[in-house]
């Protein structure tokens, strides 16, 4: 259940016997797999029966609704209230019960979240973007039609074009998703400081450096929850741009691959992003280091061929070495696969 399908329909009915009727089936869902979203609708018809009644009943269906809720969904709860303009008065009751660790564990349906992919033109980066989008659409169900990628929107024709489009991505993306919509942006590719500002980094693509001020800027002032996933070098360059904007510490979530003093390599950080929110865990920033693990023996001045042995743990030197950050609002739940805990 999905709130586009259901909460729509209920702007049309007023009865409240029926109101409240919906509400319990949705609240007390024991469908085989019962999601967060299906409470959430649950609570919407309870705010309209309310609306229309002022009865504490209504009030009393909202607290059960909370007890279902755990920690986890706290910001998708509070971005459908207000979406649909729920009552304080429901709300509070909900809350008063809802964010316990003893909530029950639920799902969650991610068919209205868009996601926007951006990625430097060449193969090596369109293929780490591609293996993100196939987590997102196969591992965590995101819907095929909501996930929008850099080469739909820039082409391969007018460079010129092409910049302007990725400039625009973000207020693409958001007129995709509706005001209240949750959006999960992804860049693998290049990235570049301002000379003139050290502080100030943005993305390359086509050889032009797009500011991470000016490609967010539409974001501030949206209703949505943010994650944007940055797997690039200097990536913490975005957190400054963030939080200039207003939009940290609470409108979005930042997972950066590195330091804004750092280098990013491969899709390591993507890599391990996935594999955490896969095992159905929160994600925690956790050091990426290679290293040096073969060293080659040359061959001898008299003959033979030169040789790779394996170093003993002892003998490794660091090859490379990035620090992931995590800035920003708990919106871990947009990445999450469920069910939770093996439930």
């Amino acid at each position: 259940m999905v709130y586009s399908h259901y909460c729509a329909p209920l702007e049309r009915r007023t009865n409240y016997r029926w109101l409240m009727a919906l509400a319990r089936r949705a609240i007390e869902s024991d469908d085989i797999n019962p999601t967060v979203n299906d409470v959430l609708v649950g609570v919407v018809a309870v705010d309209k029966a309310f609306k229309g009644s002022q009865k504490d009943e209504a009030l009393d269906m909202a607290s059960e609704a909370g007890k279902r809720v755990g920690p986890l969904f706290k910001p998708e709860a509070r971005r459908v209230f207000k979406m649909y303009g729920v009552d304080r008065r429901v709300a509070a009751a909900f809350e008063e019960t809802a964010y316990r660790a003893s909530a029950g564990r639920l799902r969650y349906s991610r068919e209205d979240d868009h996601a926007l992919f951006l990625y430097s033109k060449d193969v090596e980066h369109t293929k780490y973007a591609t293996e993100f989008a196939e987590f997102l659409h196969c591992e965590l169900g995101f819907g095929f039609r909501n996930i929008v990628t850099a080469r739909e929107l820039t082409g391969d024709e007018d460079p010129i074009e092409g910049v302007r489009a990725f400039t625009r991505s973000a207020q693409e993306i958001l007129k995709r998703a509706g005001m209240f919509g949750n959006v999960v942006v992804y860049y693998s590719g290049m990235t570049g400081i301002d000379p003139l500002n050290q502080e100030i980094g943005g993305f390359v693509f086509a050889n032009h450096l797009i500011p991470y001020k000016v490609w967010a800027a539409p974001l501030v002032g949206h209703d949505g929850n943010i994650v944007f996933v940055n797997d690039t070098s200097f990536a913490a360059s975005a957190n400054i741009t963030f939080r200039d904007l207003g939009l940290l510490p609470e409108r979005a979530m930042v997972l950066s691959a590195c330091g804004i003093d750092e280098a990013g390599v491969r899709n390591l950080f993507s890599r391990s992003v996935m594999r955490q929110y896969g095992d159905q865990l929160v994600y925690r920033p956790t050091q990426i280091q290679l290293e040096h693990r073969v060293a080659t023996v040359e061959a001898a001045p008299w003959g033979g061929q030169s040789f790779k042995v394996s170093l003993p743990k002892e003998l490794r030197t660091v090859l490379h070495r990035q620090t992931p950050k995590k800035t920003g609002a708990d919106f871990d739940y947009l990445l999450m696969k469920y069910p939770m805990n093996g439930l």
